[in-house]
């Protein structure tokens, strides 16, 4: 029997999707080999436990390993995952290590991209540092570029100099060195005890000024508190105090209702377009879910962690990085796409059996509209760690359901679809 959805003839899954599988794989492989850049063919790739490079490359260098020492020239740029990565000799072009510990004790020629437990710097760098850390500490050098730091410690060595701007997020921040281009984004506790060179910007809780300090532009901070002046500062250019708005009860209910319509609009639209082009695959892993919950849980939680690491290791191959990026890029959509699975379970249980079109189907678009109202509502209850909790579980259990719908055997029926 065809049912009819939105004007298009609805068949069972296996009837229409069996055909074109081989030209689908196909196609997919084609896609994927277009993806590989030329530069990327030319690569060293090295993958092991304990790495040491001794001898100077020629090239880009991949490396995946535990413990990686690069302790020769590197003509080019390198990308690096490890549990700790340590530079010790030159490279020409940019850094991208993702790691424990990161330590960079040689000169850069291009920028620096990082993220781990510690990001520690010792070198001079071409271009824009970027981190993102627990502790992130540069100990001397220079920074050609900007200072970009995500991270919850973050301290500038006197011996540190910094061409751009510092703009960072942190909690704590120490800066002893030398900022030519001024201070931007929000710290929780900021010490200065170096040279600012530039017009500042800074939301802070506490800042200040210690020994050493000199502050040669103007200066402006948000805060509930004055700043604190040490002696042996030099203080010759105007600092600006602006005490922060703090929005009202209304104005905090009211910007998250905001907030509310605008992920359920998002989320909405998301859902109505997967309904249109994959409704029977939508549906299939709705019922699954439903049908299934603590198996969708146990493979959720497997394929939340085991899908990084699985893209991380293909991407030492050459032909793996594209299939990398391609993985994690639908790994990403998909952890958005959870709440459409889940709205569609939530609303299937409050409605199935009243919501039905001219025909007797289920409207499953006024289900998914339920749902997701539901589960906006649910995620943005005023408590702390509640939103990223409510969105681990919801992305979790949809995660597995897409995993058990794919690779387990599906029901014999299909569901009649309708999106009235």
């Amino acid at each position: 029997m065809k049912v009819f959805y939105g004007g298009s003839a609805i068949v069972p899954p296996g009837a229409r999707e069996r055909p074109t599988r081989l030209r689908r794989r196909l196609a997919l492989a084609a896609l994927l080999l277009a993806l590989i850049p030329a530069t990327v063919v030319a690569a060293e790739i090295v993958s092991g436990d304990q790495i040491v490079i001794s001898d100077p490359v020629e090239g880009d260098l991949y490396l995946l390993g535990s413990d990686i020492i690069i302790d020769a020239p590197v003509n080019g740029d390198v990308l690096a995952a490890a549990g700790r990565i340590q530079i010790l000799a030159p490279v020409t072009g940019s850094v991208h290590a993702f790691s424990g510990d990161v330590i960079i004790r040689a000169d850069v020629g291009g920028s620096v991209m990082a993220a781990g437990s510690s990001v520690i710097i010792a070198a001079d760098i071409g271009h824009a540092v970027r981190a993102a850390a627990s502790d992130v500490i540069v100990e001397s050098g220079s920074i050609d570029g900007d200072l970009v730091v995500a991270a919850t410690r973050l301290r500038l060595g006197e011996a540190g100099v910094v061409a751009g701007e510092v703009i960072m997020r942190v909690t704590n921040a120490d800066l002893a060195g030398s900022m030519r281009g001024g201070l931007r984004g929000s710290v929780r506790d900021l010490r200065v005890s170096g040279t600012l060179g530039d017009a500042s910007d800074i939301r802070v809780n506490t800042l200040r000024f210690t020994p050493g300090a000199d502050v040669r532009e103007p200066f402006t901070y948000t805060s509930d508190h004055e700043m604190l002046v040490d002696g042996g500062t030099s203080i010759t250019a105007q600092v600006t105090r602006i005490t922060p708005d703090h929005p009202s009860f209304g104005e905090t209910i009211a910007r998250s209702l905001l907030f509310a319509v605008f992920r359920f609009g998002w989320a909405f639209a998301t859902g109505w377009l997967l309904l249109r082009v994959i409704p029977e695959t939508v549906i299939g892993i709705s019922d699954t879910l439903r049908l299934a919950p603590a198996r969708s849980l146990l493979w959720g939680l497997a394929a939340l962690f085991g899908i990084p690491v699985v893209a991380l290791v293909v991407a030492i191959t050459v032909i793996g990085i594209p299939i990398a990026i391609v993985t994690l890029v639908l790994y990403v959509f998909v952890l958005y796409a959870s709440q459409i699975v889940v709205g569609m379970v939530i609303g299937m249980a409050l409605s199935r059996s009243r919501w039905k079109c001219g025909d007797g189907s289920p409207a499953y678009l006024r289900m998914l509209a339920a749902g997701l109202a539901i589960i906006v509502l649910i995620r943005s209850l005023p408590l702390d760690g509640w939103y990223p909790l409510v969105s681990f579980v919801t992305a979790t259990i949809a995660l597995g359901a897409i995993v058990v719908y794919f690779f387990r055997p599906r029901p014999e029926e299909p569901a009649e679809l309708s999106a009235a």
